[in-house]
């Protein structure tokens, strides 16, 4: 005689996805001290113009100073990053996403889940953000944080509702010309008013 199979319980649905230290967050502070690091250089590049550091060597090496600041107050900031943890019904936000308290977002909380990107001239897509709104609060998910592609199909895949909000190059073309125009407006205040 022959026993009916016994049916192996399914594990629950878990996705991990490792938080990457360069896309948390910093306060304004910090923030305004890794881009004194880019305006430092750029003066000093305006000031040796006509020499033979005067070629852009120094503007290069001011960006791969701020990236270095920004990485150095981010690991001091976070010394553990944490994760990014997808259940069957939840998820699980750390720490360094959340202004330094953990998180658990039940799917039935969530009043909507956007992912936001903008289109790339050859009609791809890349997103920049993921956001989950539960009513109450915001929590946002950046480009650099996490793999969000990954992270928006596993969504999906356990039936939360995604929508797709597109971002245009000229509203990120406008931002950075106002970034731009407020770096020059700083240059002439140093450079002509010393």
């Amino acid at each position: 005689m022959t026993s009916p199979a016994i049916e192996a319980p399914t594990p629950p649905l878990r996705n991990v996805f490792a938080v990457k230290l360069l896309g948390l967050p910093l306060n304004r502070h910090d923030n305004l001290v890794c881009f004194m690091v880019i305006v430092l250089a750029v003066l000093l590049q305006i000031r040796l113009q006509h020499t033979f550091l005067g070629e852009g060597w120094i503007a290069i090496l001011g960006f791969a100073g701020y990236v270095a600041l920004r990485q150095w107050l981010l690991s001091r900031r976070y010394p553990e990053p944490g994760e990014i943890l997808l259940e069957a019904d939840c998820i699980s936000l750390p720490g360094s996403l959340n202004a330094g308290k953990p998180e658990l977002i039940l799917f039935s909380d969530l009043k909507a889940v956007t992912a936001r990107f903008f289109k790339t001239k050859g009609g791809g897509q890349s997103l920049t953000s993921i956001e989950f709104d539960t009513g109450f609060r915001s929590y946002f998910v950046n480009w650099l944080a996490a793999d969000l592609s990954l992270l928006e199909r596993e969504l999906i895949r356990r039936g939360v509702r995604v929508t797709r909000v597109a971002g245009t190059y000229e509203q990120a073309i406008g931002l950075g010309l106002v970034a731009f125009a407020l770096l020059l407006l700083l240059i002439f205040l140093v450079y002509f008013l010393r």
